[in-house]
């Protein structure tokens, strides 16, 4: 993850289901992938929205397989 994130930029699965139209299941595909840039802290997710607005532009154009 990038320095540029503070705890108002962390994002858990929800909030990225309901940022980009996702399914919970989906998401939580998109988590567990190891290219993805989120962490894992106890049982929960979270990522930084810089870095997931990295990961989209990195993957643009690219079909992405779950």
């Amino acid at each position: 993850m990038n320095g540029n994130c503070d705890s108002q930029n962390y994002l858990r699965p929800a909030d990225v289901a309901k940022e980009l139209g996702l399914g919970r299941d989906t998401v939580y595909s998109l988590f567990h992938r190891r290219d993805f840039p989120a962490i894992k802290v106890g049982h929960s997710f979270i990522i930084c929205r810089d870095s997931l607005e990295d990961w989209i532009k990195k993957h643009e154009g690219k079909e992405i397989e779950l």
